[in-house]
């Protein structure tokens, strides 16, 4: 894999469960308010919003409450979305499509991944999307640099 493994810091359901509930918030993109409404100015133009929703102490509890099926049917679409960024990752990496298998061959959802970034492409992906004033102006800053 094109990627440095991490093993993740395990949080404790503690930590994001309070008094029994997970809170949980999503925000609306700030071009997609969908009605008028008076928004603090550190809102970023974005409506917020959430709930607390109940959970149990640990999975056997989530299980009791809301039944094996769901909570495994919960945890394979979240490893799966989790397995899709790690493709994406790899694709964007330059890993070809017919490498993916292997690419991905050891890949966990309890690791970190982090690209390593050849840092050529990186240069020429982001000089691309310069003005042609701005690709000027850094070419004669390189050309001096590099007398």
């Amino acid at each position: 894999m094109s990627e440095e493994n991490t093993p993740i810091e395990q949080k404790e359901g503690k930590d994001l469960v309070t008094d029994g509930f997970l809170r949980i918030e999503a925000s609306t993109p700030a071009d997609k308010v969908p009605y008028e409404i008076e928004l603090p100015e550190d809102a970023g133009g974005r409506v917020t919003a959430g709930f607390d929703f109940p959970v149990g102490e640990n999975i056997e509890e989530d299980i009791e409450m809301y039944g094996e099926e769901t909570v495994r049917d919960l945890w394979l679409r979240q490893l799966v979305v989790k397995a899709q960024a790690g493709i994406r990752r790899e694709l964007s990496n330059g890993t070809h499509p017919n490498d993916i298998a292997e690419a991905m061959s050891g890949w966990r959802p309890d690791v970190q991944h982090t690209v390593k970034k050849d840092p050529k492409a990186s240069i020429k992906s982001d000089f691309s999307k310069l003005s042609p004033e701005e690709k000027a102006e850094l070419l004669a800053l390189l050309s001096q640099q590099a007398q």
